[in-house]
């Protein structure tokens, strides 16, 4: 009786704990982020910004030397973004430029 009834509860159990387990598997793996679409028309415009000057700091930014480079210098381009936010931006912006740290 007892038992039986207790064990049932937890094959129950087990059962949808197993379940529930697949479909966070299915959600994690089905679902993916598009970096490349921006919903704000100020990131659309910081973006196309960041493209049309994107060739004259590639061609100030020379990879061969590793060191921390500042404005100019001829090292590494770099950027900051500052704010508040969901990172749309900064994932937009590494997804477009991946050289500029």
């Amino acid at each position: 009786g007892s038992l039986a009834k207790k064990q049932g509860e937890r094959d129950e159990l087990q059962d949808v704990t197993d379940e529930l387990d697949a479909l966070a598997s299915l959600a994690t793996n089905r679902h993916s982020v598009d970096y490349s679409f921006l919903c704000f028309d100020y990131h659309r415009a910081i973006l196309a910004g960041m493209a049309m000057v994107s060739d004259k700091v590639r061609d100030r930014a020379r990879p061969a030397d590793p060191s921390p480079a500042s404005p100019g210098d001829g090292g590494v381009p770099f950027g900051a973004v500052i704010g508040l936010g969901g990172g749309a931006l900064p994932m937009a912006l590494h997804h477009f430029f991946p050289e500029v740290p």
